[in-house]
């Protein structure tokens, strides 16, 4: 059994005493517990190319769009509050563009409501703590209600209405950016330090606050400046149960040398007002694991953004536009360009076309053709949030599911962002059945079942792309829509999700007007 592997958690009451006269006494709480298998059946965010993470910007924060920092008292809360109450606030204060403190504070997501749902059976004091990875995966299934539905209470009763008024206030999505040793069998999602603070910062980039989990030394409880500075004394074989949880939401390249800066679950009276720096150095020390989560777009806005429409018996559904939009680039292995041209699957020798049932598809063919034995990357750049998801095919017609990779592995990237195929030091090699390779890369506004995807077409004869048509079907943006470029693979699109609120059913439905994918196909020749 490794250092970490365990699933109890030993609540941390930090009693932090100082002297006005008479000694006062207050209570820390923790409350994180950490389990391998759960960690190990949440999937990673796939790495991204180094392209994306070289010129970061030197800060970038979200604490306008924080609720005033709770305080978890003496119960084991703080998985619940850094992600309810902390990381779900947040992301619809952003949504919604509510920076009104005030407001946000109104509208801020219930740690009791997700704690009761999270907490172990029998656990009537709220001690025993909670494991983020559940916690997660319960708001992306059910959601959260306010907390002026479900106040902060241990043990408290949750109503239908609230679960109804819940379900309307889902997360989207979230994935493991890391997992620090000993936190899984294999140490599959350990990453270096420089990349564990690199992909912090990209994921704060991207708009969303970052779900972290630790193991924290005693002086962390002490903190009186708005830094955490850590002594001699803290040693990571010390006081190894202290899991806690916290959201990261903001960074700070030119703060006490580069600085996370954090939103505690502590109240305002502890630290900078509730919120505290932690040292690059640090935070690669003591945390253990890091969450990016994606909000749901299509929340309702509060009435004092959007005024409440004339009440009728079914709410005003929501509405709202998203864009689409990337391109895909071709190196040889010595850094020169793989050129491009556009054509349409009309054009492209692919399987046993008829010319009857060709599909006028748009997609792309090398301007050359290459040796058997070429060895090429490819980079996937995606400029708005969207699932990616690559198949490779060749005249035998079998397809092959290559990215993700597995099914552990997450293609749901925000803006901004690059994936080196295979990696950024690893090519593909052309093999030396001569003829043509296809490539179809697929930018999803949804989440898609790629591995069906894969299978559905394997499972039928025809063209590539017929099979891309008979298999998405309806989710296939309509080609009016999008516009592909010329000189190279990429295009732009945009579409319409419509959100039915839930009333009295156990969900809300989404529905996407003139479908949510985008399709680009590339045909590489060799000889």
């Amino acid at each position: 059994m490794q250092k970490f592997l365990y699933t109890r958690v030993l609540t941390l009451l930090c009693f932090c005493i100082s002297f006005s006269g008479v000694f006062a006494q207050s209570t820390r709480s923790m409350g994180a517990t950490f389990n391998a298998a759960t960690i190990a059946l949440t999937p990673q965010k796939v790495l991204l190319s180094t392209r994306s993470l070289r010129g970061l910007t030197p800060a970038y924060s979200l604490e306008q769009f924080c609720p005033t920092p709770a305080d978890q008292g003496s119960h084991g809360t703080c998985v619940a509050f850094a992600n309810a109450y902390g990381v779900a606030t947040i992301l619809y204060a952003k949504t919604h563009n509510i920076t009104n403190k005030t407001i946000i504070d109104k509208y801020a997501f219930s740690a009791s409501y997700l704690y009761e749902q999270i907490k172990s059976e029998g656990d009537n004091d709220c001690q025993e703590g909670s494991d983020p990875t559940l916690a997660l995966e319960k708001m992306k299934d059910g959601g959260d209600a306010f907390s002026t539905t479900v106040p902060y209470q241990c043990n408290t009763k949750l109503t239908d209405a609230a679960k109804r008024e819940a379900i309307n206030y889902k997360i989207r999505d979230a994935a493991i950016l890391f997992a620090g040793k000993g936190m899984m069998e294999g140490d599959k999602y350990v990453l270096a330090e420089e990349d564990m603070i690199a992909v912090t910062k990209k994921a704060l980039l991207e708009g969303t606050p970052v779900s972290t989990g630790w193991h924290l030394p005693q002086s962390f409880c002490y903190v009186k400046s708005d830094v955490w500075n850590t002594t001699s004394d803290d040693q990571l074989s010390d006081w190894k149960h202290n899991g806690h949880a916290m959201a990261i939401v903001g960074y700070d390249d030119n703060k006490y040398g580069g600085a996370f800066r954090v939103l505690n679950s502590w109240g305002t009276g502890w630290a900078d007002k509730g919120f505290v720096w932690v040292k690059y150095a640090d935070f690669a020390k003591w945390c253990v694991l890091a969450m990016q989560v994606f909000a749901d777009p299509l929340t309702p806005a509060p009435p004092e953004v959007k005024p409440a429409p004339t009440p009728t018996p079914q709410p005003k559904p929501v509405e709202k536009k998203f864009s689409l939009s990337g391109n895909i680039a071709f190196k040889l292995n010595t850094g020169e360009d793989m050129p491009v041209k556009q054509t349409t699957t009309r054009n492209l020798q692919v399987d046993d076309d008829k010319p009857a049932v060709k599909e006028d598809l748009v997609a792309y063919t090398m301007a050359g053709s290459y040796a058997s034995g070429t060895a090429f990357r490819f980079y996937i750049d995606v400029d708005q949030e969207a699932y990616v998801y690559a198949f490779a095919t060749d005249l035998s017609g079998k397809v092959n599911l290559i990215l993700p990779f597995d099914e552990m592995s997450s293609t749901h990237l925000g803006a901004n962002s690059v994936i080196a195929f295979p990696s950024d030091k690893k090519v593909v090699r052309l093999d030396e059945n001569k003829g043509t390779d296809y490539l179809l890369i697929l930018y999803a506004a949804e989440k898609l079942e790629a591995k069906k995807i894969a299978a559905d077409m394997n499972g039928m004869s025809g063209a590539l792309s017929s099979k891309i048509k008979a298999v998405l079907g309806s989710k296939l943006m309509n080609k009016s829509v999008i516009k592909y470029a010329a000189d190279k693979v990429g295009f732009s699109a945009n579409g319409t999700a419509t959100r039915n609120l839930s009333v009295t059913d156990d969900d809300a439905k989404t529905v996407y007007s003139g479908g949510t994918v985008v399709p680009l196909m590339v045909e590489i020749r060799h000889n």
